[in-house]
Protein backbone atom coordinates (compact mmCIF):
# COMPACT_ATOMS: atom_id res chain seq x y z
CA UNK A 1 0.00 0.00 0.00
CA UNK A 2 1.25 3.33 -0.84
CA UNK A 3 1.95 6.55 1.95
CA UNK A 4 -0.79 8.27 -0.64
CA UNK A 5 -3.22 5.62 -0.01
CA UNK A 6 -2.57 5.17 3.19
CA UNK A 7 -3.45 8.71 4.14
CA UNK A 8 -6.81 8.62 2.25
CA UNK A 9 -7.00 5.06 4.58
CA UNK A 10 -6.42 7.46 7.25
CA UNK A 11 -8.38 10.56 6.39
CA UNK A 12 -11.26 8.02 6.03
CA UNK A 13 -11.15 7.22 9.73
CA UNK A 14 -10.84 10.41 10.73
CA UNK A 15 -14.15 11.28 8.43
CA UNK A 16 -16.17 8.24 10.23
CA UNK A 17 -15.00 9.00 13.85
CA UNK A 18 -15.88 13.06 12.95
CA UNK A 19 -19.23 12.28 11.60
CA UNK A 20 -22.24 12.79 13.88
CA UNK A 21 -23.32 9.52 15.14
CA UNK A 22 -26.55 10.97 16.41
CA UNK A 23 -27.48 11.48 12.71
CA UNK A 24 -28.76 8.75 10.49
CA UNK A 25 -27.25 9.68 7.50
CA UNK A 26 -23.89 10.55 9.42
CA UNK A 27 -24.21 7.11 11.63
CA UNK A 28 -24.52 5.25 8.05
CA UNK A 29 -21.65 7.02 6.87
CA UNK A 30 -19.60 6.10 9.79
CA UNK A 31 -20.56 2.34 9.13
CA UNK A 32 -19.80 2.31 5.63
CA UNK A 33 -16.15 4.03 5.65
CA UNK A 34 -15.64 1.73 8.25
CA UNK A 35 -16.18 -1.45 6.64
CA UNK A 36 -14.47 -0.45 3.59
CA UNK A 37 -11.76 0.53 5.57
CA UNK A 38 -11.45 -2.84 6.99
CA UNK A 39 -12.00 -4.63 4.02
CA UNK A 40 -9.06 -2.68 2.19
CA UNK A 41 -7.00 -3.22 4.81
CA UNK A 42 -7.85 -7.25 5.45
CA UNK A 43 -7.39 -7.49 1.11
CA UNK A 44 -5.21 -4.92 0.97
CA UNK A 45 -4.36 -7.07 -3.26
CA UNK A 46 -8.22 -5.69 -4.44
CA UNK A 47 -7.02 -2.90 -6.35
CA UNK A 48 -10.93 -2.36 -7.22
CA UNK A 49 -11.61 -2.14 -3.85
CA UNK A 50 -8.88 0.00 -3.22
CA UNK A 51 -9.74 2.67 -5.91
CA UNK A 52 -13.63 2.55 -4.64
CA UNK A 53 -12.76 3.12 -1.25
CA UNK A 54 -10.43 5.82 -2.13
CA UNK A 55 -12.91 7.20 -4.18
CA UNK A 56 -15.92 7.12 -1.72
CA UNK A 57 -13.86 8.81 1.21
CA UNK A 58 -12.15 11.90 -1.24
CA UNK A 59 -15.89 12.23 -2.60
CA UNK A 60 -16.99 12.56 1.14
CA UNK A 61 -14.07 14.63 1.87
CA UNK A 62 -15.21 17.13 -1.15
CA UNK A 63 -18.94 17.67 -0.27
CA UNK A 64 -17.99 17.69 3.52
CA UNK A 65 -19.81 21.31 4.04
CA UNK A 66 -22.90 18.85 3.25
CA UNK A 67 -22.54 16.26 5.98
CA UNK A 68 -23.38 16.39 9.50
CA UNK A 69 -20.24 16.59 11.49
CA UNK A 70 -19.62 17.24 15.36
CA UNK A 71 -17.11 19.95 13.80
CA UNK A 72 -17.45 21.31 10.87
CA UNK A 73 -13.89 20.95 8.75
CA UNK A 74 -12.90 24.41 7.69
CA UNK A 75 -15.60 26.20 9.60
CA UNK A 76 -12.07 28.28 11.79
CA UNK A 77 -10.94 28.74 8.46
CA UNK A 78 -13.42 29.82 6.30
CA UNK A 79 -13.75 33.65 7.90
CA UNK A 80 -10.00 34.03 6.97
CA UNK A 81 -10.50 32.73 3.50
CA UNK A 82 -13.02 35.29 2.67
CA UNK A 83 -10.56 38.01 4.36
CA UNK A 84 -7.78 36.61 2.43
CA UNK A 85 -10.13 36.97 -0.96
CA UNK A 86 -9.95 40.35 -0.82
CA UNK A 87 -5.76 40.93 -0.50
CA UNK A 88 -3.82 41.77 -4.15
CA UNK A 89 -1.47 38.95 -4.33
CA UNK A 90 0.78 41.76 -5.46
CA UNK A 91 -0.63 45.62 -4.96
CA UNK A 92 0.75 48.23 -6.73
CA UNK A 93 1.17 51.68 -5.10
CA UNK A 94 -1.83 53.46 -3.76
CA UNK A 95 -3.60 50.13 -4.29
CA UNK A 96 -5.64 50.23 -1.08
CA UNK A 97 -7.31 53.65 -1.30
CA UNK A 98 -7.65 54.13 -5.19
CA UNK A 99 -6.28 57.98 -4.35
CA UNK A 100 -5.08 57.90 -7.96
CA UNK A 101 -7.02 56.02 -10.96
CA UNK A 102 -5.28 52.69 -11.78
CA UNK A 103 -2.47 53.43 -8.92
CA UNK A 104 -0.70 55.67 -11.65
CA UNK A 105 0.83 57.97 -8.57
CA UNK A 106 3.06 60.66 -9.43
CA UNK A 107 6.76 60.46 -9.65
CA UNK A 108 8.98 59.75 -6.97
CA UNK A 109 10.91 63.30 -7.43
CA UNK A 110 7.44 64.93 -7.34
CA UNK A 111 6.33 63.29 -4.54
CA UNK A 112 9.22 64.40 -3.02
CA UNK A 113 8.43 68.15 -3.32
CA UNK A 114 4.99 67.38 -1.60
CA UNK A 115 5.86 65.91 2.09
CA UNK A 116 2.39 65.24 2.85
CA UNK A 117 1.80 63.40 -0.58
CA UNK A 118 4.89 61.32 0.02
CA UNK A 119 3.81 60.52 3.88
CA UNK A 120 0.26 59.80 2.73
CA UNK A 121 2.10 56.92 -0.20
CA UNK A 122 4.20 55.40 3.00
CA UNK A 123 0.75 55.58 4.88
CA UNK A 124 -0.46 53.28 2.01
CA UNK A 125 1.70 50.81 1.93
CA UNK A 126 2.25 50.71 5.60
CA UNK A 127 -1.20 50.00 6.41
CA UNK A 128 -1.22 47.60 3.50
CA UNK A 129 1.11 45.71 4.89
CA UNK A 130 -0.40 45.87 8.43
CA UNK A 131 -3.81 44.51 6.87
CA UNK A 132 -1.85 41.60 5.68
CA UNK A 133 -0.12 41.03 8.82
CA UNK A 134 -3.14 40.77 10.72
CA UNK A 135 -4.67 38.81 7.86
CA UNK A 136 -1.50 36.48 9.01
CA UNK A 137 -2.33 36.37 12.63
CA UNK A 138 -5.34 35.46 12.13
CA UNK A 139 -4.31 32.58 9.58
CA UNK A 140 -2.56 31.22 12.11
CA UNK A 141 -5.15 31.27 14.97
CA UNK A 142 -7.35 29.69 12.47
CA UNK A 143 -5.28 26.96 11.38
CA UNK A 144 -4.23 25.71 14.70
CA UNK A 145 -7.78 25.99 15.98
CA UNK A 146 -9.02 23.40 13.23
CA UNK A 147 -7.97 19.41 13.97
CA UNK A 148 -4.74 18.55 12.33
CA UNK A 149 -6.01 16.11 10.30
CA UNK A 150 -8.45 18.60 8.63
CA UNK A 151 -5.79 20.72 7.16
CA UNK A 152 -3.68 17.66 6.54
CA UNK A 153 -6.54 16.45 4.52
CA UNK A 154 -6.43 19.48 2.48
CA UNK A 155 -3.14 18.34 0.68
CA UNK A 156 -4.97 14.82 -0.67
CA UNK A 157 -7.71 16.93 -2.37
CA UNK A 158 -7.67 19.47 -4.91
CA UNK A 159 -11.31 20.93 -4.70
CA UNK A 160 -11.27 24.77 -4.66
CA UNK A 161 -11.43 25.27 -0.93
CA UNK A 162 -9.18 22.94 -0.31
CA UNK A 163 -6.32 24.80 -2.58
CA UNK A 164 -7.42 27.93 -0.68
CA UNK A 165 -6.65 26.09 2.82
CA UNK A 166 -3.14 25.68 1.12
CA UNK A 167 -3.10 29.39 0.18
CA UNK A 168 -3.92 30.66 3.57
CA UNK A 169 -1.20 27.96 5.25
CA UNK A 170 1.56 29.78 2.43
CA UNK A 171 0.55 32.78 3.13
CA UNK A 172 0.60 32.63 7.15
CA UNK A 173 4.21 31.12 6.56
CA UNK A 174 5.54 33.69 3.84
CA UNK A 175 4.51 36.48 6.61
CA UNK A 176 6.16 34.54 9.18
CA UNK A 177 9.47 34.15 7.16
CA UNK A 178 9.51 37.79 6.39
CA UNK A 179 9.74 38.40 9.88
CA UNK A 180 13.49 38.95 11.41
CA UNK A 181 14.80 35.76 13.00
CA UNK A 182 13.78 36.82 16.13
CA UNK A 183 10.97 39.68 15.09
CA UNK A 184 11.76 42.05 18.54
CA UNK A 185 14.37 43.18 16.21
CA UNK A 186 11.70 45.05 14.02
CA UNK A 187 11.08 47.24 17.45
CA UNK A 188 14.63 48.47 17.60
CA UNK A 189 14.70 50.97 14.57
CA UNK A 190 11.48 53.02 15.82
CA UNK A 191 12.03 55.92 17.92
CA UNK A 192 8.83 55.90 19.30
CA UNK A 193 8.71 54.69 22.95
CA UNK A 194 6.13 52.89 22.70
CA UNK A 195 8.07 50.37 20.30
CA UNK A 196 9.99 48.61 23.71
CA UNK A 197 6.78 48.90 25.21
CA UNK A 198 4.73 46.91 23.40
CA UNK A 199 7.66 44.52 22.59
CA UNK A 200 7.47 43.87 26.14
CA UNK A 201 4.27 43.60 26.63
CA UNK A 202 3.90 40.91 23.76
CA UNK A 203 6.55 39.21 25.70
CA UNK A 204 5.01 39.07 28.75
CA UNK A 205 1.68 38.26 27.40
CA UNK A 206 0.71 37.03 23.89
CA UNK A 207 4.27 35.94 23.38
CA UNK A 208 4.55 33.76 26.61
CA UNK A 209 6.08 30.58 26.26
CA UNK A 210 8.34 31.56 23.35
CA UNK A 211 11.48 32.20 24.37
CA UNK A 212 11.35 29.05 26.63
CA UNK A 213 11.17 26.84 22.90
CA UNK A 214 14.66 25.93 22.22
CA UNK A 215 13.65 25.48 18.30
CA UNK A 216 13.28 29.20 18.31
CA UNK A 217 10.33 31.88 18.52
CA UNK A 218 6.87 30.74 18.48
CA UNK A 219 5.57 31.27 14.60
CA UNK A 220 2.14 32.89 16.17
CA UNK A 221 3.97 35.03 18.79
CA UNK A 222 6.64 36.32 16.03
CA UNK A 223 3.55 37.19 13.69
CA UNK A 224 2.01 39.42 16.66
CA UNK A 225 5.42 40.58 17.42
CA UNK A 226 5.66 41.83 13.52
CA UNK A 227 1.70 42.91 13.87
CA UNK A 228 2.87 45.65 16.62
CA UNK A 229 5.69 46.61 14.89
CA UNK A 230 3.49 47.64 12.02
CA UNK A 231 1.06 49.33 14.07
CA UNK A 232 3.84 51.42 15.87
CA UNK A 233 5.15 52.39 12.21
CA UNK A 234 1.88 53.28 11.88
CA UNK A 235 0.99 55.48 14.31
CA UNK A 236 4.37 56.97 13.52
CA UNK A 237 3.48 58.19 10.14
CA UNK A 238 0.31 59.35 11.89
CA UNK A 239 2.15 61.44 13.84
CA UNK A 240 4.36 62.50 10.86
CA UNK A 241 1.28 63.61 8.89
CA UNK A 242 0.25 65.34 12.03
CA UNK A 243 3.26 67.20 12.07
CA UNK A 244 3.30 67.94 8.56
CA UNK A 245 0.02 69.38 8.37
CA UNK A 246 0.59 72.38 11.17
CA UNK A 247 3.01 73.45 8.91
CA UNK A 248 0.50 73.92 6.26
CA UNK A 249 -0.51 77.71 6.08
CA UNK A 250 -4.14 77.20 6.88
CA UNK A 251 -2.80 75.14 10.07
CA UNK A 252 -0.65 78.59 11.11
CA UNK A 253 -4.12 80.44 10.74
CA UNK A 254 -5.99 77.61 12.63
CA UNK A 255 -3.80 78.16 15.77
CA UNK A 256 -3.77 81.84 15.77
Amino acid sequence: MTSEASAVLQLGRHLADALDHHDIVGRWLAHHLADLITRCETTPEDEELAATTREVILTLWKHKNRGSFRTDPYGYVRPVLEALARLEPDPAPWAYYRTFPDGNQPPTNELMTYPLLQAACEMDRDVGQLIRLAVAVASREAISKEEPWVIAASALADSEEDRAVRLVEQFSRRHRLLADEDPRTLMDSEPDSLATSEATDSDEGLTSGASSNASGPDPQAALIIALRAAIVRCRSLINQLDEISFGLPSAHQDRD
